[in-house]
């Protein structure tokens, strides 16, 4: 399953989609995907932060 979650963050840009996913993880999911982030390719990075960060202007 890890792979398949791997493959998601790096090939999604529909940013409601990301937004949903974003909405749906607890502080403890939000810690795993800031993790994540930090070991993954500059694409991916860049564009989950961005999502993260209009989630946090939103909330």
């Amino acid at each position: 399953m890890r792979q398949e979650i791997i493959y998601f963050l790096e090939h999604t840009t529909d940013a409601a989609v990301m937004k949903r996913v974003i909405d749906n993880l607890d502080h403890k999911g939000v810690w795993m995907l800031i993790e994540y982030l930090e070991r993954t390719n500059q694409q991916t990075k860049q564009k989950w932060y961005e999502a993260l960060n209009a989630h946090l202007r939103l909330s």
